[in-house]
């Protein structure tokens, strides 16, 4: 609710709707790079996409990823754009679940919650229509934070790891087990394996 108010306060475009004029401007990449490597291209080959689908996408992440979006391509671009954004509606609601579970973890520190609440959610409603991949990332640094909280430092490990494959931010934040669990010889292992 924060993430909205702010969002209406300074005028981001928010187009939170479930039908298929969302504006997914970043799947159409995501949707032709998977395509292309199924195809036996460079997912950043952008002129042979474009010669080959008429469609300009421009992939800049780890190849490897067009793996998660390959199960799409089986389906007309609207279509899959659709299914696409329905499963980042159900990343959505297991976001909010993770942070529900996390926040009583916190034990009232303000700051904190102010930074896990503000700092990774603020883009999140706007992230669904927009065809970003960053409801992913906060579904696991959500959970990854619950897990850390609660002491299970393997999962929130596993978690980061996922969420840096698509940006380096959530690496960084494997330094906190560090911090919180000083005495536990894995909080100072998995960083550098991370």
């Amino acid at each position: 609710m924060v993430a909205v108010a702010i969002a209406v306060a300074t005028e981001f475009r928010l187009d939170f709707r479930f039908n298929l004029s969302c504006d997914l401007r970043d799947f159409p990449n995501y949707y032709y790079a998977a395509k292309a490597r199924e195809a036996g291209l460079s997912p950043y080959d952008i002129i042979s996409i474009r010669e080959r689908w008429g469609e300009y996408a421009f992939w800049m992440y780890p190849a490897i990823l067009t793996h998660v979006f390959a199960p799409l391509t089986d389906l007309d671009v609207v279509v899959a754009g659709a299914v696409f954004t329905a499963i980042k509606v159900v990343c959505l609601c297991l976001t909010f679940i993770g942070w529900r579970r996390a926040l009583p973890l916190l034990k009232g520190d303000p700051l904190f919650i102010g930074f896990a609440v503000l700092g990774l959610n603020l883009t999140l409603f706007h992230d669904v229509c927009n065809g970003n991949v960053a409801v992913f990332e906060a579904v696991f640094l959500a959970w990854g934070f619950y897990f850390l909280l609660a002491g299970r430092l393997g999962w929130f490990f596993v978690l980061a790891a996922i969420a840096g494959m698509w940006k380096l931010v959530p690496l960084g934040l494997v330094c906190l087990a560090p911090l919180l669990y000083p005495r536990r010889r894995l909080a100072w292992v998995g960083p550098p394996a991370i």
